[in-house]
């Protein structure tokens, strides 16, 4: 990797951890761009080379804490090793993801966890899942949307459960649904 391109990841990396560390500390709605430029060190026009606002920088983080680890997994078609390490993730941020949850609105948090999601089960769904002939069968757009809308309602319910589950815990009870929802979809050996 070239220097350039290690500082302009580097940088891109403070400024969406900057937006956590402030997320933690204050509602997303009164965070502004200055906020986070001024705990980087940069100014606005750097913030703007990397994002268009806040919320893409709050999409950056799902994707560097959720999808761009788990790349390897979703090529090969692991849906069960990638939801389990997504929640291990989840886990170890469970406040920031707890804070995060709760920003709603037109790119609020779940719906970008559900579009990013949406992409990675297509991806694997594409690759892996054998279509029968019949006519009962769900595309694969739609099924993943489904495995996506199922995988968000399921950990903000787990985030938010009155009683803390323990990851553990709850990697059992998405298995046991993993394995007779999504897994029956792929007619691989699992």
């Amino acid at each position: 990797m070239a220097a350039k391109d290690m500082l302009d990841t580097n940088t891109k990396d403070l400024i969406a951890e900057a937006l956590r560390m402030i997320m933690m500390e204050k509602p997303f709605e009164n965070i502004r761009i200055k906020d986070i430029c001024d705990r980087v060190g940069v100014v606005r026009v750097t913030f703007y080379n990397y994002f268009i606002d806040k919320y893409a920088a709050l999409e950056y983080l799902i994707e560097k804490d959720l999808i761009l680890p788990n790349e390897n997994r979703i090529r090969e078609g692991k849906f069960e090793e990638m939801i389990f390490s997504m929640m291990n993730v989840m886990d170890a941020k469970r406040d920031y993801y707890k804070i995060a949850f709760q920003v709603g609105g037109q790119n609020g948090f779940e719906d970008q966890l559900k579009i990013m999601m949406t992409r990675a089960f297509g991806r694997i769904l594409e690759k892996y899942r054998q279509m029968s002939v019949g006519a009962h069968e769900l595309p694969n757009r739609v099924t993943a949307e489904y495995f996506a809308e199922l995988f968000a309602y399921g950990m903000r319910t787990w985030l938010f459960y009155p009683k803390k589950i323990a990851v553990d815990e709850a990697r059992r009870y998405v298995a046991k649904v993993l394995r007779k929802e999504i897994l029956g979809y792929l007619k691989t050996e699992e």
